[in-house]
């Protein structure tokens, strides 16, 4: 009853504590590195420990630091599973910040349609592509995400598109990130039909893209133009890195 869990840290992971009460259960010689708490006994470290050990009604070994706080949690965690971008959004969401409040309450939205870093990517006021997860990762837990509250309705709009292009093609499971980039990169397009890009990703399509969101885009592309007169035609190429652009129109 000393102990207290911190709010502002990461959510109690079921799964990860479940797994290691079994292993704890299995052999109570187990050695475990002792839980770390503040000078208020809160726990910076150590929680999915502190409640297998407790379930357990097993002694727990603590150490106690007077420098530490709940901001450290993440660089000190060493309970055999490290932080990932939702713990981090959720910490930072829970210590005030706005921009990771907004964000979770469209990753709850969106859940079921798409995938945390093409969420983070449609709603950040950075403009970068959907192949620049590693500098958004990076950015969400450094605590410097920015939501774009200025474009949220339009943004939401895309993944609004990708859930009805689900519901349209009766899937049982999510579109695959690969074809949610490469959609992505013509629904942002503003000379794109929205209409038509909706007509022509059907689940053949789907089924048959490349793995490679850049190959993705192109074959969208294809379908895209095919039949269309040139004026009406959204010109694109594939660099020589591999990369998908469309060429700017005079």
């Amino acid at each position: 009853g000393q102990f207290h869990m911190d709010k502002l840290n990461r959510e109690l992971n079921t799964s990860h504590a479940k797994k290691l009460l079994k292993k704890i259960k299995e052999n109570k010689k187990l050695v475990l590195e002792p839980i770390l708490v503040d000078k208020s006994m809160k726990i910076i470290d150590g929680q999915h420990r502190f409640w297998a050990l407790s379930q357990l009604g097993l002694p727990i070994t603590y150490m106690i630091d007077d420098q530490i706080s709940i901001i450290d949690a993440p660089e000190l965690n060493s309970s055999q599973r490290n932080w990932t971008s939702m713990d981090y959004i959720q910490v930072f969401a829970n210590k005030g910040n706005t921009n990771y409040q907004h964000l979770l309450e469209e990753l709850e939205e969106y859940k079921t349609v798409s995938t945390i870093g093409i969420i983070a990517q449609v709603f950040s006021k950075r403009s970068e592509n959907f192949n620049a997860y590693g500098a958004m990762d990076r950015r969400i837990k450094k605590g410097k995400y920015e939501f774009d509250q200025s474009n949220q309705s339009k943004n939401a709009g895309f993944l609004d598109f990708i859930s009805t292009l689900h519901y349209k093609m009766s899937l049982d499971h999510r579109i695959p990130v690969n074809v949610q980039e490469a959609v992505g990169y013509w629904y942002f397009n503003p000379r794109v039909d929205k209409n038509r890009l909706e007509k022509i990703i059907d689940k053949e399509l789907v089924d048959n893209l490349p793995r490679n969101n850049n190959l993705c885009a192109r074959a969208i592309g294809d379908k895209y133009n095919k039949r269309l007169r040139p004026e009406n035609r959204i010109n694109y190429y594939v660099d020589n890195k591999g990369n998908f652009n469309f060429i700017k129109e005079d």
